[in-house]
């Protein structure tokens, strides 16, 4: 198993907090301030694509599929969640479309912050990957396009969010009901407000970005075709330390 640890400030009290302004530079690095990656942790950039992963189950709900929610950043303050908004900042960066993302895992593109519904965090625990509840592991989502991104566990959807996939499919695979049902719901900046990123509804307490997706930039609209665990690949966040 490949580890990716955060750096050794996280995740003790004396860390350097950071404001939105200074988290990010739009590239993926903290603006003044260099990354302190332990050596042992950093991945042969030739290597990144050698991960090995289990393909997991899909609703059969194409909108949620398509569809996608937002969440903002400043609302996850208690339990794990909470833990590693608070604590894992030097790894933790909003890019320039509002999105937070984990740097210096060495994988092809940078994880997205997300929360999903408890089958796909159970996936990783039964496997053996991340924390107890899941967090740390990552997973690879493709699209219709063919484009794929890594998402990594910043919130877990209880399962009264996804109430309405467990009637019909007797899964828990997305949450929200009816047009707002949704697989993935991206963890953002919500003061980087910018309407040709984000729906109007981005003034709500919680974004939706409902219908098809079409105001979320990292998918362009299209449809998730496949997700997969990567099974020998997690950022160990320390969460068990917590817990």
């Amino acid at each position: 198993m490949q580890k990716v640890i955060p750096p050794y400030k996280c995740p003790y009290e004396d860390e350097q907090m950071l404001t939105d302004e200074e988290t990010t530079n739009g590239e993926g690095f903290v603006d003044g301030m260099e990354m302190k990656i332990d050596s042992e942790i950093v991945i042969d950039e030739k290597n990144v694509d050698d991960h090995n992963g289990i393909e997991l189950m899909l609703t059969k709900n194409e909108l949620a599929l398509k569809n996608t929610t937002l969440e903002p950043i400043n609302s996850l303050t208690a339990y794990t969640q909470g833990y590693i908004q608070e604590n894992c900042k030097d790894i933790l960066y909003v890019d320039s479309n509002g999105y937070q993302r984990v740097n210096g895992t060495g994988l092809k593109s940078d994880p997205y912050m997300v929360a999903m519904s408890k089958y796909y965090f159970d996936s990783a625990t039964k496997n053996g990957i991340g924390d107890s509840q899941g967090y740390g592991s990552v997973f690879k989502i493709t699209y219709e396009d063919g484009n794929e991104i890594y998402v990594t566990l910043g919130d877990l959807k209880a399962p009264r969010d996804t109430k309405e996939s467990m009637e019909k499919e007797g899964e828990n695979y997305y949450a929200g009901e009816g047009n707002s049902a949704n697989v993935l719901e991206f963890i953002c900046n919500f003061n980087n407000y910018d309407k040709n990123f984000y729906t109007e509804n981005m003034s709500y307490v919680k974004g939706s970005d409902r219908y098809n997706g079409n105001a979320n930039k990292v998918t362009n609209g299209e449809m998730i075709t496949k997700i997969e665990l990567i099974t020998d690949f997690e950022i160990n966040w320390r969460t068990d330390d917590y817990e």
